[in-house]
């Protein structure tokens, strides 16, 4: 899915299910082409005012931004262990 391209003028906005209660993170996010074909990332943020008549608007807050590059993680490998030396083991009059 990362090498899906709106045609320009296009986009999408999904909700963002990973949103904190409480955090600054974009109620919904998603992709946009401009007309020249270039792609972004749109955030939109659900904002309220009150109008001149009193009562309580809704509105989107809206962000565009370059696409990132999506990072792929990579297995951590666990350390390498270094061999532990044998302790020295006293003589228990064997003969071996």
């Amino acid at each position: 899915m990362s090498d899906f391209k709106h045609n320009p003028n296009k986009g999408n906005l999904f909700k963002n299910k990973y949103k904190e209660e409480g955090s600054k993170q974009p109620d919904y996010k998603g992709s946009v082409a401009l007309p020249d074909g270039t792609q972004k990332e749109i955030a939109a943020w659900v904002n309220t005012r009150t109008n001149a008549d009193g009562k309580e608007e809704h509105f989107f807050g809206l962000t565009l931004s370059d696409k990132q590059e999506k990072k792929v993680e990579s297995p951590v490998e666990s350390p390498v262990e270094s061999p532990v030396a044998a302790a020295p083991v006293k003589d228990s009059g064997l003969p071996f």
